[in-house]
Parts: C-alpha cells; structure tokens; sequence
C-alpha cells in the first residue's frame, strides 16, 4: 500500500494547519495516516503546545491520546504544555494536563515553574493543589526500535571483510559520511567494559553522544554473526562507561543524554553561546565544535559575539553566563577577552568533557 503523505513532513505541516484553522476532521486524519504527533515547527513547538496556545481542549485531548509529550519543552523559552495554558488562565486544559502527567516542576528559560507562574490566581493554585498529592507524571516511551540497522563501524578494520558477508540482513554497515546511523560500533576494554576514546575517534564519538545514535561494542556484531536473532538485542552491548585521555571514567552518562532527548527536554548547551575564534584546536576543528554545540541546542559562531546582558543564563547551570569563549590551551587568550564578568572563557577540552559527563560545570576562569 503507497504510504499517504501525511506520513510525510508534508503531514507534520498538515497536523499543525489544521491545529490553527480549527479542523479537527483533519487533524485525526493525519494522526490515523502515521503522522509524527511529536514534530517540531520551525520554532521548536511541538503541535500539542500549539493547541494550547489556540486554547483547543479538543485538539489537546486528540493530540495526547495519540501519543504527544506532555512535558515537551518547546520554543525558545523551554516552556512545557502547562506553562502555556497557565499564562493562558485556561483552567480545563490544565486539568486535563494535570490528569494525564503534566509536570508542575520542569523550569522554563527564566528559571519559573508552572506552578510559579500561576501562584497569584486563586482559581489556578487551586486546581495544582488538587493534584499535587498523588500526582503520576505520564511516562516517556522510548522509540521503536528500526526495522532495519544502519551500523557505523569506527574503524572499518574492527571487523574482517569475510565477517561482514556473515551479518544478518537487518544490518546494514554504512560508511561514516551517514548523518543518521542508528549504531556507531567500537572497542571495549572486555574486561572494564570501557571505551577509551583516542584522539581520531573523538569527533565520531562525541557526534553519536550527541545525537543519541546507539553506541555499542563490536562484541554485538560478533555475537549476530553466531546468531542472527542477537541484532536485536543490541541493548546488552551498549556502551556505558567512557574515558577520555587517561581522565574520568563517565558511567550511564550516554543514557542520560538518550532520557533528555526521549523526554524532549533542553539538551545541554541549551541558552549558552560559544565564539569559537580559531580555525583549529588541539583535539578538533571548528566546524566539528560548532556542529556539536548545536546539535546540543546551544548557539556557535565563529564571529565576535554582541553582548545582550538581557539574555538568560544557560538552562543547565543558572550560576553562569550565556557567553562563552572558547580558547585553546596551545595559544594566548586576546585581551578583549580577559573580562570574566562578560564571559565564561573555557577551553576545548571543558567542552569536551562536558559532553562526555552531560553536565556543564563552573570552568576554573
């Protein structure tokens, strides 16, 4: 059967048309033909936020038995379903978030909850107090798993040729030129489980981090070559522990960026701005920087930032700037940029590992 073109992008735009022109036939016809309930717009709201802000309860209730996240935080101010119908004042569309696992807790870009927002309307403090005992989050289903496993191996030598011929037909090798793999295969130590990351595959590995793209050891390939039913249980090959130049071993830290990113919540560099000002540093280029930093939700150039001292600090850590300079160890810092109370001046290897322990620490400077 030819698949409808709902099932499309086409029909992500057609699901939120039909959201602001009030058609509700419509909308129920593109989540019957495979829709994505969860696309994001171009602004980074997803269509159940959208209903909110058309004050649709019968949109909002289609969209949520469909499937849409609830606790999404969407556009550039990281606001959830809640917040939006709390500044609204529409108190049934917060009930029913409420009832089916909206989050009173879950901060926007300034730092406010939604029960923050509403604290000062009687009517709406007292529909949170009605569900702030006993009150059951809706859980997050993770992805179906692909039909068919587009496999990245980190080093084409890790497997010999007469191996590859014997993998199982679900997996399909590609080359590493493929921007969305769903397996990126590597060495383990066997006996600490640990990956230890050189120099040459840092890019490729922090880019799998990133995009939440499954990291497993090569012990899966070899155990699907023995069985072919093993490809689909690549969950019990996936890497969990991380070392980076003889440092810290980084435990479930993989699995934290695969939550936040399930859960579509501000990934890590969410309201920061890096200015990276050289070409090349000591472990990656620019471009591989400033390609991690946005997949990663935060801003990157490599032109002098313009100061806004009204911008918010960065989602992660409240206690920092928004701006950041990135310098390179192996050259001096310019004058212009010594000033600490415009900045946070960190190195490349801070930002590095900051992917590698999802967590944005206070630098030293």
């Amino acid at each position: 059967m030819r698949r409808s073109s709902y099932g499309t992008r086409r029909g992500e735009v057609v699901i939120i048309n039909s959201i602001l022109n009030n058609r509700i036939p419509q909308l129920k016809t593109a989540l019957e033909e495979g829709t994505c309930v969860n696309e994001r717009d171009n602004q980074g709201k997803t269509p159940l936020y959208i209903a909110v802000e058309q004050n649709s309860l019968e949109a909002v209730e289609i969209l949520v038995e469909a499937g849409a996240v609830i606790n999404a935080c969407c556009g550039s101010t990281y606001e959830t379903t809640l917040h939006e119908a709390v500044r609204r004042k529409n108190l049934p569309i917060i009930e029913y978030l409420l009832s089916k696992g909206a989050s009173m807790k879950i901060k926007n870009s300034a730092g406010n909850t939604a029960e923050e927002l509403g604290k000062n309307d009687a009517k709406i403090r007292k529909v949170l107090e009605k569900f702030k005992n006993e009150h059951v989050l809706q859980p997050v289903i993770p992805p179906p798993k692909s039909k068919i496993h587009f496999v990245q191996l980190i080093d084409e030598k890790m497997i010999r040729e007469s191996d590859k011929k014997k993998l199982p037909g679900k997996i399909n090798l590609v080359s590493m030129d493929m921007a969305t793999p769903t397996h990126l295969v590597v060495p383990v130590d066997l006996k600490t489980k640990v990956l230890n990351v050189t120099k040459d595959h840092l890019a490729e590995v922090l880019k799998a981090i990133v995009k939440s793209t499954m990291i497993v050891s090569r012990e899966w390939l070899k155990a699907c070559i023995i069985d072919p039913s093993r490809a689909e249980d690549d969950r019990n090959y996936a890497v969990k522990k991380v070392q980076w130049m003889d440092g810290p071993v980084y435990t479930n830290r993989i699995e934290e960026w695969k939550k936040t990113i399930s859960k579509m919540q501000p990934k890590l560099f969410a309201g920061c701005k890096f200015y990276f000002s050289r070409p090349k540093y000591n472990f990656l280029d620019r471009v591989t920087l400033i390609e991690l930093v946005r997949i990663a939700d935060g801003q990157a150039s490599a032109r002098e930032p313009i100061l806004d001292d009204k911008n918010p600090a960065p989602y992660h850590n409240s206690n920092l700037k928004p701006n950041f300079i990135v310098y390179s160890l192996t050259h001096d810092i310019g004058d212009k940029f010594r000033d600490c109370t415009k900045y946070n001046l960190v190195c490349e290897q801070w930002l590095i590992e900051s992917i590698l322990g999802c967590s944005i620490s206070t630098p030293p400077y």
